[in-house]
């Protein structure tokens, strides 16, 4: 069967608007979304791996033990007697211009409760946010506490949830002049606008933050010579509210391309 020269002029033009709907979709979804990683990767080693968006290069190993990926999640495991493990990818760009906002959202979990030992030192790492090799705020536990916590050895804010019943993890920086002033937020069950995020929250001041990379990392406590696992997933880092429940999603993407195909057989059947 045969098109008419205005009937595949309307089929063209169609498709072409239903590519570019998505993609705006997509696009403004995504508004604010710096860099996510979603560890998508088979088993194995998480030096060397590039996946995820915004990234300005793969994860490399630090001192101590190879992180893993196991399951979809980056696993950071170390024993007690100087052994840590740490893993650290670049960004893009570096975040902490004064007037700006910057938005951290991940999931994590200190996996051996049973391992916290007293008293201090005990075990400490999370997620860190770093401006080459200074690190400009830790999100995760200091060695004397057991909590979710964010700060620097300059001074930290302490939330109730302890580190090993897992969290999902916000942070927002507002990134004033000489003084900026940091919020954490810890398992919040309304994620719908900024104003309604809830959960445990600890507040922080007197930072100047900026940074231009992340590092994973996990350290030794005490001396019982016990096994400590971090856990971490879906990382994002961006400038907006918005861009903290926003993560490319494959079934957007493959309708997009459901499209193409079909346009590329529309288009054999009425040349």
């Amino acid at each position: 069967m045969q098109f008419s020269t205005q009937r595949r002029a309307q089929v063209l033009v169609s498709c072409l608007l239903v590519i570019a709907l998505f993609c705006g979709l997509v696009s403004t979804s995504h508004a604010g979304l710096v860099a996510y990683d979603g560890f998508s990767y088979s088993n194995g080693n998480l030096p060397g791996q590039g996946g995820g968006t915004g990234w300005g290069g793969t994860w490399s190993q630090g001192s101590g033990t190879t992180p893993t990926v196991d399951g979809g999640v980056a696993k950071l495991a170390f024993t007690d007697g100087l052994v840590q493990s740490q893993a650290s990818r670049n960004l893009n760009t570096t975040l902490g211009a004064d007037g700006t906002t910057t938005w951290i959202r991940f999931n994590g979990s200190y996996l051996n409760n049973s391992n916290f030992i007293s008293p201090p030192p005990l075990p400490f790492g999370g997620l860190s946010l770093m401006n080459g090799v200074n690190e400009s705020l830790l999100i995760g536990k200091f060695g004397g506490g057991t909590n979710w916590s964010m700060g620097t050895s300059s001074g930290s804010a302490s939330t109730t949830v302890p580190v090993y019943t897992g969290g999902d993890i916000w942070v927002r920086i507002l990134h004033l002049a000489g003084n900026d002033t940091v919020k954490m937020w810890v398992n919040p069950s309304n994620m719908t606008t900024e104003s309604n995020l809830d959960g445990a929250t600890a507040d922080l001041t007197g930072l100047d933050i900026s940074f231009n990379s992340i590092m994973l990392h996990g350290h030794h406590g005490g001396m019982n010579f016990s096994t400590h696992t971090w856990s971490f997933d879906n990382i994002r880092v961006g400038t907006s509210f918005d861009a903290m429940t926003a993560v490319p999603e494959p079934s957007a993407l493959a309708l997009v391309g459901l499209v193409v195909v079909g346009m590329g057989a529309v288009r054999r059947r009425i040349v």
